[in-house]
């Protein structure tokens, strides 16, 4: 399958002292089965007819977990006690010592619970290096993220696993650890001195290790730009791979390498010791030609030499200059490459190559060596037409879509060529891609009038081996309908009332359903199957909101598009009212906060509670996962009973 990025944002923020993922409205991870730990929380849902009770809350026979989806399905009371949270403190300590301070925050302590929580605590970059947050009880691992990743403050870059198990059940005081060792050395070339390189560097070590956890950690350290290159880190103990990171400015050098490249391997640094590195040049270079002949001339660089050797090195880019021989030169660090060219100015030079191609791999580089690279090309031209006409019309700086060409052989998505069809005119293209075989589609990132509101895949196995002319056209069907809501028309609004959202294997798009007047919706899109969702005009419900319009999402059809289609669809929505209260009593003074429904697809809305413990909810039919998250004054609480911890109170996984 190609590999185009959808056009929908699907991104995880942290929020707040004890943050989630998912607060954007994105998808959530649905963690373990069951609903978050501890204390009792009713669950029930009364029916709109007096004292039916449906969906009620079950009981877990241990902890009081509540168990079950939230089926919304009418007009419904809804009575939700909280489990009481704890304040949980200690210290975070390396080799017995405070964690050396450095500039802005050393990192997140995350409590990542079995039962689908993730609270952290901040670790602040100066004053003491311990943590508090509230918890609720449950079953805990525990790792510190390192954020600070200059290179002044290592080892505070990457994951640092601390406890497998912690379990809460109480409040507490539990330490933690990171055994962290001194490492110290000096960095030759060929036994030799490193040369003075100012005003730029020689270079950086990097020391990356792999973690049970399945993350990295790295630091890194300059080697300066002149005089003895002698250097020192602390790392967490562990084994660790050292990595050279050159400059590219250095390639043309013979005593320097200028690539990226492991220079040990597997080196035990578990205790404090000196590691010496001495690494050796061999200087790579060639002529670069295309089909047998000349590159043609750019007004700036034709494109990259892409050098790389895996692992967990990243690629040197080498560029080749605009004009003269297409030559190239790198100095590089012995051992085994490929060798790729990436395309930078497809748009200006249509002879030029775009995208990025194999030239070589598993080439062997141990002494100096010359090695000439031809580009295998094709170059394809023509027009995208739309149902047999001229592509619409947009206004700069929209663009009408673009052409994705897609290398089947590649491991990735680098090799990815795209082609802008414009915005205006006739939507004829030229472009030079490397000789392969192609998935052709149409890629776009929004719903236009009169365009595709999705990705399409036009071709599929296409090979191209010559130049040839090939013209597209974009096939669609034409989806016309209106949005209503419990059966009447949509409210008017200040602003847009939401959007209808159109998922396909290929991507998606969103088109507004505007702010007055009926909710209709025109858009095009190509033969597939189709994931139809009404958003809302905004996932965090406030007093400003729109009444009458539900802050969930609404997934009300899956349809396979094959002709024209009308699709009027309805949002049936249902009010839920109730009250939060902790251990059957009302909630302690200035425990604010929200309650989060999170629908099947892992889009959430945020509803706030009141200072009171009551809640007015809309939304629309469907099952959801429900979530206490706490206020900010939750922060200043330092008396128990407590409602200061995230957690689930109703979870259909």
């Amino acid at each position: 399958m190609w590999r185009v990025i959808l056009g929908l944002s699907l991104a995880a923020v942290f929020v707040g002292c004890s943050g989630e993922e998912g607060d954007d409205g994105g998808p959530r991870d649905a963690g373990p089965s069951a609903d978050d730990g501890g204390g009792g929380v009713d669950g029930s849902v009364r029916d709109g007819g007096p004292g039916a009770l449906v969906d009620g809350g079950v009981r877990d026979a241990g902890m009081g977990t509540a168990m079950g989806c939230l089926d919304v399905t009418g007009d419904a009371e809804l009575a939700i006690d909280l489990i009481e949270s704890v304040a949980y403190t200690g210290d975070f300590t390396s080799n017995a010592m405070e964690l050396p301070e450095v500039p802005g925050g050393r990192g997140l302590l995350f409590f990542d619970g079995a039962l689908g929580t993730r609270p952290f605590a901040f670790i602040p970059g100066t004053g003491a290096s311990s943590y508090a947050l509230d918890l609720v009880p449950d079953t805990y691992a525990v790792e510190f993220v390192g954020t600070s990743c200059s290179d002044d403050a290592p080892p505070f870059c990457g994951r640092y696993p601390l406890r497998e198990e912690l379990f809460v059940a109480a409040e507490g005081d539990t330490p933690f650890e990171l055994a962290r060792v001194a490492i110290d050395g000096r960095v030759t070339v060929d036994g030799a001195a490193l040369p003075d390189t100012a005003p730029t560097a020689r270079g950086r070590l990097a020391f990356i290790a792999r973690n049970p956890m399945g993350g990295f950690r790295q630091a890194s350290v300059s080697l300066g730009q002149m005089g003895d290159a002698s250097y020192s880190v602390e790392l967490a103990a562990g084994t660790y791979d050292v990595v050279f990171i050159g400059d590219a400015t250095h390639c043309l050098r013979t005593d320097l390498p200028c690539n990226v490249a492991v220079a040990m391997r597997d080196v035990d640094l578990t205790a404090a010791r000196t590691l010496d590195i001495d690494l050796s040049v061999a200087v790579l270079s060639g002529t670069l030609t295309q089909n047998g002949g000349a590159l043609a001339e750019a007004p700036f660089s034709r494109g990259q030499i892409v050098i790389d050797q895996g692992d967990a090195t990243a690629p040197t880019f080498v560029d080749v200059e605009a004009a003269g021989p297409a030559t190239y030169v790198a100095s590089v660090v012995p051992g085994t490459y490929s060798i790729r060219f990436r395309g930078l100015n497809g748009s200006r030079v249509p002879a030029l190559p775009i995208g990025e191609g194999v030239i070589a791999t598993d080439v062997e580089v141990t002494t100096d060596r010359t090695l000439d690279l031809d580009l295998e090309t094709a170059r394809i031209s023509g027009i995208a037409r739309l149902d047999g006409a001229l592509l619409p019309d947009v206004a700069l700086p929209l663009e009408r879509g673009r052409l994705a060409f897609v290398d089947r052989t590649a491991p990735d998505d680098a090799a990815i060529a795209e082609i802008s069809l414009g915005a205006s005119g006739p939507a004829i293209y030229d472009a030079t891609l490397f000789a392969g075989t192609y998935d052709v589609v149409y890629t776009t990132t929004q719903c236009l009038d009169g365009l595709p509101c999705t990705n399409g895949v036009l071709f599929t196995d296409r090979a191209f081996a010559a130049d040839e002319t090939l013209s597209v056209e974009l096939t669609t069907h034409r989806i016309r309908g209106t949005a209503t809501l419990d059966g009447a028309r949509f409210p008017d609004a200040a602003v847009e009332r939401g959007g209808l959202t159109v998922i396909g294997a290929d991507g998606s798009g969103t088109t507004p359903l505007g702010a007055t007047g009926a909710a209709d919706f025109d858009v095009r899109v190509f033969a597939g199957d189709y994931v139809f969702v009404v958003e809302p005009p905004s996932p965090t419900c406030s007093p400003t909101q729109t009444p009458g319009i539900p802050c969930t999402s609404t997934t009300f059809a899956t349809q396979t598009i094959a002709a024209d289609t009308n699709l009027d669809f309805d949002v049936s929505t249902a009010a839920l009212s109730g009250r939060v209260t902790m251990s059957g009593a009302a909630l302690p003074t200035g425990n604010t906060g929200a309650l989060r429904l999170y629908a099947e697809d892992g889009r959430v809305a945020s509803y706030p509670v009141a200072a009171d413990g009551a809640f007015s909810i809309l939304a629309s039919h469907g099952r959801y996962d429900v979530e206490w998250y706490p206020g900010p004054t939750c922060a200043a609480m330092t008396t128990a009973p407590r409602a200061c911890a995230s957690h689930y109170v109703r979870r259909c996984r």
